[in-house]
């Protein structure tokens, strides 16, 4: 069973209300700079990586406390 590709609205409905203007600003902010955005279903929600030259610049991460960022 494939999984199916999720997208970025997906993954920013996923997020909590007053942090989703930043996400959506930093995502802009990578994309510009050339990175590619990965996006995975796991099992605390998303895991969402921005890749640059095969190398991951920063994640976002869902656990119990909220989203983190790992740069």
């Amino acid at each position: 069973m494939a999984k199916e590709k999720v997208s970025f609205n997906e993954f920013l409905m996923a997020v909590t209300p007053e942090h989703q203007a930043f996400v959506e600003k930093l995502n802009n902010k990578l994309i510009e700079q050339g990175c590619d955005l990965v996006i995975k279903e796991v099992k605390s929600g998303y895991t969402a990586s921005y890749q640059l030259k095969k190398k991951t610049v920063m994640n976002w991460v869902f656990r119990k406390s909220g989203i983190l960022a790992r740069i």
